[in-house]
């Protein structure tokens, strides 16, 4: 009986560690990221022929918020770019700025603030993410993020 309790305890802890894991996060196509950016008030343009690493690049600019997506042709130049846009928005927020990473198998998340900004970096595979937007519209660029599948 205890060995049955036992074995039962291990398999049901299994299963909450698997149906809890998030180490891996789906990209999303380019057709998914305009409808769900233009539905949101973001109505991105598209820039690809600017990046010759880049399968497709859209960017959206307002005077409060900017997003910049694309999909990479290349994981290392992604995962490059990643990298580098999480060292200049550091470098922009500045040294009291108190940055949040994730990560997981697939995917490396960046974020932070500072008295004006709210600053996102994102990678999933192949994809890669940077927003930025003043304080006051964050609820709403956060919500974007979440329903893109990067925040």
């Amino acid at each position: 009986m205890k060995k049955t309790i036992k074995v039962l305890l291990i398999v049901f802890t299994m299963i909450l560690v698997a149906g809890c894991s998030d180490n891996k996060r789906e990209e999303i196509n380019k057709n998914k990221f305009i409808t769900i950016a233009n539905n949101s008030g973001y109505k991105v343009v598209e820039n690809t022929q600017n990046y010759d690493y880049a399968e497709n690049a859209f960017y959206y600019k307002s005077d409060i918020t900017y997003i910049f997506f694309i999909t990479g042709k290349e994981l290392n130049i992604i995962s490059s770019l990643y990298v580098d846009e999480v060292n200049n928005y550091a470098a922009e927020a500045g040294e009291d700025a108190k940055p949040t990473t994730k990560k997981g198998d697939n995917y490396s998340v960046y974020m932070t603030s500072d008295k004006d900004y709210y600053y996102f970096v994102g990678r999933v595979g192949k994809t890669f993410i940077k927003a930025k937007t003043k304080l006051g519209s964050k609820n709403k660029l956060v919500k974007f993020l979440k329903e893109i599948g990067y925040y």
